[in-house]
């Protein structure tokens, strides 16, 4: 486990955490908010039900991190304020991995209640779920924490650092899985989530390979960066347009969105691995 990490680091990944969170927002407002807005001005769409779909999926988009760094950055017992905002941070990393893990358990667990209330009902339902799972289990995490007097970073408690690799590793091989015991067929493009999961998290940890730090240090760093990694893609293509029908502009607009997210997380290993001396 991370022992220490110096002030540096701490502020790479804050501003790493805010710099995705607000591309986040940005991105949530260009694909989600501007297009049902468009909507809601014609006469036949029901305006109601229009705004329920979206604040639901807002909400599942933008509450978990955020709420996650506010209760992290209340669970610090530190007096330094840069301590207090990368705990938050780092919270916030583990609230990514947590919502997708709930929100891929909530798509079967959920399916009779799903089926039992209406549209709209079933959207708000569909997207609450994650929230309130993700925002218990870091509030159980974040409590303990505080309890334990701890003084140092998170990355040095080892629930946090369990449920941090349980909930990341789960949500890589869980699409493949649904995908042979739920859908008609296997579908070996779900495999690219684990090859590339497997890949990035590799990568990362050579990054740190010959810096002296322990193995635990080096494996904390590595997750952290492949998280910024999966957090860059995610917003990334949350910016793209989205193209009518697939073809060249599609490939394109994918390839791009890679690209810039790939530079993310290499920009994000460079700078954190200068900074451990």
């Amino acid at each position: 486990m991370v022992k220490n990490t110096n002030k540096t680091q701490q502020k790479i990944t804050i501003w790493y955490g805010y710099g995705l969170f607000g591309l986040l927002v940005l991105g949530v407002i260009i694909s989600l908010v501007i297009p049902t807005v468009q909507l809601l001005v014609r006469p036949e769409v029901n305006h109601f039900n229009a705004t329920v779909f979206l604040i639901s999926l807002v909400a599942g988009a933008v509450l978990p991190m955020l709420i996650s760094y506010i209760i992290g950055d209340k669970a610090s017992r530190s007096k330094n304020k840069t301590l207090h905002h990368y705990d938050g941070i780092l919270f916030g990393f583990l609230a990514y991995w947590l919502s997708l893990l709930f929100g891929t358990i909530g798509s079967y667990t959920v399916a009779p209640i799903r089926e039992a209330v209406s549209g709209v009902a079933m959207a708000a339902v569909f997207h609450a779920w994650p929230i309130i799972a993700t925002v218990i289990t870091v509030s159980i995490i974040s409590y303990f924490y505080h309890r334990s007097k701890r003084t140092g970073s998170i990355l040095s408690y080892k629930p946090y650092i369990f449920t941090f690799w349980l909930s990341a590793i789960a949500v890589s091989v869980l699409s493949p899985l649904s995908s042979l015991l739920y859908a008609d067929g296997f579908y070996w493009l779900t495999l690219a989530g684990v090859i590339g999961f497997i890949i990035v998290v590799a990568l990362s940890y050579l990054a740190f390979y010959k810096k002296r730090l322990a193995r635990k240090e080096k494996a904390m760093f590595a997750i952290t960066a492949t998280t910024v990694g999966f957090i860059a893609l995610y917003v990334v293509t949350q910016l793209m347009p989205y193209p009518a029908e697939a073809g060249v502009l599609m490939l394109a607009l994918s390839v791009s969105a890679a690209v810039a997210s790939i530079a993310i997380w290499v920009s994000y290993l460079v700078l954190l691995r200068r900074s451990i001396k």
